[in-house]
């Protein structure tokens, strides 16, 4: 048996159950150094692709190559996978890919659509 090669189908898989199951806050999907090239330090940054608990539609983020609803496990609405790049693996040193990922970031700030780190974990 071949062995899949690692793409954007392959990783939205991966998110479902995790996504059912665990109910996260936030996910991020992005290789380690575009770490240091996301817009804004204090917020998740789209990457690759990041899930939101919250619905998020094409006319919000036109910038988004594809927009992923995601269910928990009583089949409702979880929230979304937003992906920059969709037709290859996403390369933290492509400027395309860098840029794509920035122009999401951007618009989903400009419509508040992205939170916080702060607001994700508030102080206890």
């Amino acid at each position: 048996m071949a062995a899949r090669r690692i793409d954007a189908e392959l990783l939205v898989d991966v998110l479902r159950p995790v996504v059912a199951q665990f109910d996260p806050v936030w996910v991020e999907v992005y290789p380690p150094e575009y770490s240091e090239r996301q817009v804004f330090p204090d917020k998740p940054g789209v990457g690759w692709m990041l899930y939101l608990p919250r619905e998020i539609i094409a006319q919000q983020v036109p910038e988004a190559a594809a927009l992923v609803p995601m269910a928990g496990r009583d089949g409702r609405r979880r929230g979304t996978v937003v992906l920059s790049v969709v037709d290859e693996v996403f390369d933290g040193q492509n400027p395309r890919h860098i840029e794509a990922a920035a122009n999401i970031d951007i618009r989903m700030v400009d419509q508040d659509l992205m939170p916080c780190y702060s607001d994700l974990w508030p102080a206890t």
